[in-house]
């Protein structure tokens, strides 16, 4: 750390932070509430405050205000009766300050979890529309416990999904380690393509036979809250034990995915139930762990601070257990995982929050409140421009920040002169030796960082030279895919190497392929492109009006209609949401309506594809039960 002595003329009589342990105590924030959840921000100082019965609520992160009327009010579509069910988790887009988009998990009065995007009023910032709700994904429940329930976007803007096995107790579907399955998994997702989600290129499992495309971990039970380090892109996941262990597991942010965490054989590092299972050594163990000694029954997950106000407690991550609510951090060094217990509190913690300046929160759901995390340790406010010594930009130009909170006061140095910004972030574009400190003017006391810049090559722009739509999709055919600058790698359904298999697809549609480049440097630059598959030139939609599909959402079976007769067959096709091919049927010519059964579909989003000669369209289905 570098100390300055002089700051806009003021001069400097409080303290700097020397490293400590944290001392964590919890202030209210807001009492009253019915069955408060989790906490989502969209990138200003509101908070929404997702409460069980389907309801959504408002407040000011600085004040605490409590808005009058809800954001939004679903409670008709919610099912909440049980109690591991209700509206569970909120995740706003990452660009919802242009698209307007959030994301909902909640389970549905058939108990079944239900993936959807609303759309807020773009007339009214406080409010949602309730009927803009487009479901994205519908998963059955066998049983009304383990559903899950949190949404998190990642640093590489997916959106993903925490789903538990399904419920009851000891899996016994065993669905934590059954590969076509979606329960007892972590799901991770593209929802930048329409009204759809579709499954991004580089998921570990997209090309095995024998596993749901979507799965990015396996081996959870019901990992209730998870979160990732807004510094560090690591995610940080609590994973509810059965009767004997809890457990945290850890991603770095360099994994690409597929971990296996254990259950049903391991329930943390201990053996529950191993038949048909593989040795200990190929499952991924977890960070840490804890017993039920001492009344510990479950786990409730957190978030690594990385908020301005404390600077002890900079990079410790946050959690509790519902039946013991200590406040407990985990923080990683470079050799050892150092476990603080903090304060007690009342009540049962069902989790915890992040506002929009990395401060934390955390909630009783039985008592309706909601509390501030402090820490007393350090009166120093929170600054780190990197957890490196040198920061290698990938462009020549770039921006530098520290966490930001409203009325600290910013004073940026380069080579010990000092800029002109008052500001948690700065625009950076020559190399050198750059610095921060923060002052918080209530307290008098403040902190510094040093940090040395590099400028790296020019971005590299990526272009794509693959065509959109590709045609003609014959067995015995391959496509080539091709982007510049050569050297990179191609990722996608059907993709080996830089060749594209329809075959391997086994459907028509759209699909996700992606092109990653690393340059001398080592920076990585992605283009993600949406390929259609059709099946011949000159494909014409006027040659047959288009069809519609009745009853939309549909139960056991559903009609497609048209309007005028096909003088050609038909070819059929349903896709599910990950674009693979789950039934085919024909049409033959002359038809003018045709029924379609599906009664082993499961609840979700799925595409209708009908083509011919001289025909191809597509229209989204929804299948309910």
């Amino acid at each position: 750390m570098k100390r300055i002595l002089l700051l806009f003329g003021i001069s400097l009589t409080g303290f700097s932070a020397f490293s400590q342990n944290p001392n964590i105590i919890t202030t209210p924030f807001l009492s009253g509430l019915s069955n408060p959840l989790a906490i989502a921000h969209c990138g200003d100082s509101r908070v929404f405050i997702v409460q069980k019965n389907g309801i959504i609520r408002i407040a000011d992160a600085i004040t605490g205000a409590l808005h009058p009327t809800a954001f939004l009010n679903i409670d008709p579509r919610v099912g909440s009766t049980g109690s591991e069910q209700g509206l569970l988790g909120m995740a706003f887009h990452p660009d919802y300050k242009n698209n307007g988009y959030f994301f909902l998990n909640y389970t549905n009065n058939s108990g079944n979890t239900t993936i959807s995007r609303f759309s807020v009023d773009p007339a009214d910032s406080n409010l949602a529309l309730a009927g803009s709700e487009v479901i994205l994904h519908l998963i059955t429940q066998p049983f009304s416990n383990h559903n899950g329930g949190h949404l998190a976007f990642g640093p590489d803007g997916y959106l993903y999904i925490g789903m538990g096995d399904g419920g009851s107790g000891g899996d016994p579907q065993g669905n934590g380690q059954n590969p076509n399955v979606l329960l007892g998994k972590m799901l991770r997702i593209d929802v930048n393509h329409g009204d759809s989600s579709m499954v991004p290129a580089t998921n570990p499992f997209i090309n095995t036979i024998g596993y749901k495309p979507q799965i990015w971990h396996s081996g959870l039970r019901n990992p209730w809250r998870y979160s990732f380090d807004k510094k560090t892109g690591d995610m940080w996941m609590g994973d509810v034990g059965q009767n004997a262990r809890e457990e945290i597991n850890f991603q770095p942010a360099e994994s690409t995915g597929g971990e296996n965490w254990g259950w049903r054989c391991y329930e943390g590092n201990s053996a529950y139930n191993t038949t048909g299972c593989q040795p200990q050594s190929t499952y991924d163990p977890p960070i840490y762990q804890y017993s039920h000694t001492g009344g510990n029954c479950s786990v409730s997950g957190g978030y690594v601070y990385r908020g301005a106000r404390y600077a002890n407690l900079n990079g410790h991550y946050l959690f509790t257990d519902y039946c013991v609510p200590s406040l407990r951090t985990l923080k990683l060094t470079d050799t050892d995982t150092i476990y603080l217990l903090h304060s007690s509190m009342s009540g049962f913690i069902v989790g915890f929050g992040e506002d929009m300046y990395g401060e934390l929160y955390a909630f009783n759901m039985s008592g309706g409140s909601i509390f501030r995390i402090s820490d007393t340790s350090n009166c120093a406010p929170a600054v780190m421009i990197s957890n490196r010594d040198t920061v290698q930009l990938c462009d020549t130009s770039g921006t530098i920040s520290t966490a930001f909170y409203p009325g600290f006061i910013y004073a940026w140095y380069k080579d010990n002169t000092q800029l002109s910004f008052n500001d948690a972030s700065i625009p950076v574009n020559a190399d050198g030796n750059y610095s921060v400190t923060v002052f918080n003017p209530q307290n008098g006391c403040f902190n510094s960082d040093t940090v040395y810049v590099k400028m790296g090559n020019p971005a590299t722009e990526i272009i794509w030279t693959t065509a959109d739509t590709l045609y003609c999709t014959v067995p015995a055919l391959t496509y080539t895919l091709q982007a510049l600058p050569a050297g990179g790698n191609f990722y996608g359904i059907g993709v080996t190497d830089s060749l594209f298999n329809p075959a391997a697809v086994g459907a028509l549609g759209s699909f996700l392929q992606e092109y990653r480049y690393t340059d001398t440097l080592g920076c990585t630059y992605s283009s993600i492109k949406k390929i259609r598959l059709a099946t011949c030139v000159g494909v014409n939609e006027t040659a047959l009006n288009r069809f519609q599909l009745y009853p939309n959402p549909a139960k056991n079976e559903f009609s497609v209609s048209f309007e005028m007769e096909s003088r050609q067959p038909l070819l059929l096709q349903i896709m599910d949401a990950s674009g693979r091919l789950v039934q085919t049927e024909m049409m033959n010519a002359g038809m003018l309506t045709k029924t379609i059964s599906v009664p082993g579909l499961e609840p979700g989003s799925y595409l209708v594809v009908i083509s011919g000669d001289d025909y191809f369209h597509s229209q989204p289905l929804m299948i309910v039960r």
